[in-house]
């Protein structure tokens, strides 16, 4: 997933150096899934670009132990944490900060 998702350091100084500025950074936890053999349903049908650049035979095993996971301990859904950023044009003062 690092060769894919850009590291949070490049990704506010890609905004700030376009003139914004950083107010708010921090990681939100969602859910994706009900229980793990739902997410394992939801994999096994594709569509994951970082998953898919897994060789086959690694996918296959992965998924495998993720369904043996499943039995183990459903029903527990699953979370994944998700980086958020929040910027302003920096001509705004703080004063027009929301919150």
């Amino acid at each position: 997933m690092e060769r894919t998702l850009a590291p949070n350091r490049v990704v506010r100084d890609t905004f700030e150096s376009a003139g914004l500025r950083a107010i708010e950074a921090g990681i939100l936890v969602q859910q994706v899934a009900a229980t793990y053999a739902a997410y394992a349903d939801r994999i096994a049908a594709g569509g994951d670009s970082v998953l898919a650049q897994l060789d086959p035979l690694e996918f296959e095993a992965g998924l495998i132990a993720l369904r043996a996971h499943a039995a183990h301990v459903d029903p527990v859904s699953v979370t994944e944490p998700i980086d958020f950023f929040v910027f302003a044009n920096s001509a705004v003062s703080s004063a027009g900060r929301c919150g």
